[in-house]
């Protein structure tokens, strides 16, 4: 017992540390970026940063595949292991090969809708090449991520998130230095993209030295019984990608790539503020999984300690954050960024009630649960696109952040009534 909850405490403290290296670096290159490149020609990278982030979907299967490795990891079942190695593996290939194609696609074609002069385009085709191929490359790393998670060793996985964040940070400041091009800057980004796949393909295999073989171990059941759970997850994980990442692609179409730099800006204290509760959650589903196949009822308490502590920790961080969010934004970017605070506000404010379910999204995803979870994350994503279109193109970028944030006000008391009954939080699991 104290192996498992030093492991646990392992899990969770890397996982900040990983996110806490993510947020600093681009908090500090936002501002040296901006700092040496035109508005617009940011704005033009972000938008394709923006639209490698909408395209690099794992369709739910990476929350499948670590529910199912750790499932068979707690079994001991090696049979069960390579299947699930097996059809994870052909899946995350064919998405890698899909989406990274649809982006192509999309930038070839799409580029005569956004407001670019001849001059942002070119810098858009490189930068859409470098985000091309971090899809590609990102599926890889997904799946390879998900399956050292699924066998309780997150940590490792986190430690390739740290060094791939400061080798990103530290190229990007020399490329500045050399060059004041933002295209070199998306090419850090792909090479950045490059390390890290590779690094988890060689830790993971020294982790998991168990081998599969297509012709032997790949086996349709088991795809398709992955599937089941992940067909929840694929909504909640296209719907998260839509109101992560969507924003800026609204904002682009409705506005210009000055507001889509606006908008990332207050994005970036956004995700920042999001890792808080985000962190915490990373490495239960392994732990909801193992609770929900002991059977003892361990989930009810896991959603609402979880709850409880995450809650505490976004009220002890986040209000003194928004109060002073202008001064912030000033000091971090300077005056020009200022509506910047009004998106950020309003986004890092919705922060506190979304915390309320975050902790049950892996303890559902352990006991196999997810559908009304995936019909409301489908809402939320529909209903921000929505309002997004219909507010940005009066407000810009923060009546795109309010269409974000608005939904929630509604939506969160079915999230947590939801969570509550099926974790027996209400006396019923039913």
């Amino acid at each position: 017992m104290m192996g498992r909850r030093a492991g646990v405490a392992r899990n969770i403290t890397t996982t900040y540390v990983a996110r806490l290296a993510s947020i600093l670096t681009l908090f500090v290159l936002f501002p040296a970026v901006a700092r040496v490149v035109p508005a617009s020609e940011y704005g033009v990278y972000l938008l394709t940063a923006g639209m490698a982030s909408l395209f690099s979907v794992d369709l739910g299967m990476a929350g499948s595949a670590t529910r199912y490795v750790s499932e068979a990891h707690v079994l001991g079942d090696d049979s069960r292991m390579r299947s699930v190695l097996a059809g994870s593996a052909v899946f995350f290939v064919g998405v890698g090969i899909f989406s990274s194609g649809a982006l192509v696609v999309t930038i070839v074609f799409g580029w005569k809708d956004f407001h670019f002069t001849p001059e942002q385009a070119s810098i858009g085709l490189v930068a859409g090449a470098a985000a091309v191929a971090q899809v590609a490359l990102g599926s890889i790393a997904a799946n390879e991520r998900a399956i050292l998670t699924g066998l309780g060793r997150i940590d490792l996985a986190n430690w390739i998130l740290i060094a791939q964040a400061f080798t990103r940070f530290g190229a990007t400041l020399v490329v500045l230095g050399v060059s004041r091009e933002i295209i070199w800057v998306a090419v850090v980004d792909a090479s950045a993209a490059v390390i890290g796949t590779f690094l988890f393909v060689i830790i993971r295999r020294m982790v998991l030295r168990t081998r599969f073989e297509f012709g032997r171990d790949f086996n349709w059941a088991v795809l398709r019984h992955m599937w089941g759970l992940s067909r929840d997850m694929l909504v909640m994980s296209l719907a998260a990608t839509v109101i992560l990442y969507a924003g800026g692609v609204v904002v682009g179409l409705t506005s210009s790539a000055v507001s889509v730099a606006l908008f990332a800006a207050g994005q970036r204290i956004y995700q920042a503020a999001k890792e808080i509760p985000n962190s915490l959650t990373a490495p239960l589903l392994p732990i909801a999984t193992a609770n929900h196949l002991d059977g003892a009822g361990r989930n009810k308490w896991l959603y609402l300690d979880g709850t409880r502590f995450s809650l505490a920790l976004v009220l002890a961080s986040l209000p003194p954050v928004c109060v002073y969010m202008a001064t912030l934004v000033e000091w971090w970017l300077g005056p020009n960024y200022s509506v910047a605070a009004d998106v950020a506000m309003l986004l890092t404010a919705s922060v506190i009630l979304n915390c309320l379910h975050l902790v049950a999204v892996p303890v559902m995803g352990g006991q196999e649960s997810l559908g009304w979870y995936s019909v409301l994350h489908g809402m939320w994503a529909v209903s921000a696109l929505g309002l997004g279109f219909l507010f940005s193109s009066e407000f810009g970028a923060v009546g795109m952040a309010l269409a974000v944030a608005l939904p929630l006000v509604i939506l969160e008391p079915l999230y947590v009534g939801r969570a509550l009954r099926k974790t027996g939080g209400l006396g019923s699991s039913s």
